[in-house]
């Protein structure tokens, strides 16, 4: 698929039905997406066979992983930040609404979210892996199509 900005036409309405790319538009005259060095120029990329998890893991799902692991649960330790400015409960205590078991889980950084997968990949026999920036790519948009909005037509329908 390719890869990276792909640009759009600058008559682009994200609320119409997407005209099929480049939309008529000589691609050196689209405008780029997203304005950014590193996503262009356009390359092609070959991925092998893949799955993408359909649901983001939950904060209940991490707080298992931790609690076998051996690891603090999210949230539940004062920080230094949480000192600075005078907070006497870490922030699982003081708000926990957002800590509820079924939102989406936090990360303070890849690593951890790599050792999530790993162990999760040790429990279920399975490769599971963090995905590459590749297979993100091509997993938001629908099969590396040329779409702006990862949504089943690629364009915005308010309240669908």
């Amino acid at each position: 698929f390719d890869m990276g900005d792909f640009g759009w036409a600058e008559t682009y309405n994200a609320y119409k039905p997407l005209c099929e790319w480049p939309c008529g538009v000589p691609k050196d005259q689209l405008w780029p997406v997203v304005i950014s060095a590193d996503s262009r120029p356009v390359h092609t990329v070959r991925l092998t066979s893949f799955y993408m998890a359909r649901f983001l893991t939950t904060i209940a799902e991490d707080d298992r992983f931790r609690i076998v692991t051996g690891r603090p649960l999210y949230d539940t330790m004062l920080t230094d930040e949480d000192r600075y400015w005078g907070e006497k409960e870490p922030a699982r205590e003081r708000v926990p609404k957002l800590y509820l078991p079924n939102l989406p889980a936090y990360s303070k950084s890849w690593q951890e979210a790599k050792d999530y997968c790993v162990w999760l990949g040790e429990l279920s026999g399975l490769p599971v892996d963090l995905p590459t920036e590749a297979q993100y790519e091509y997993a938001a948009r629908s099969r590396g199509k040329h779409v702006l909005y990862a949504t089943d037509n690629g364009y915005i329908e308010r309240g669908r």
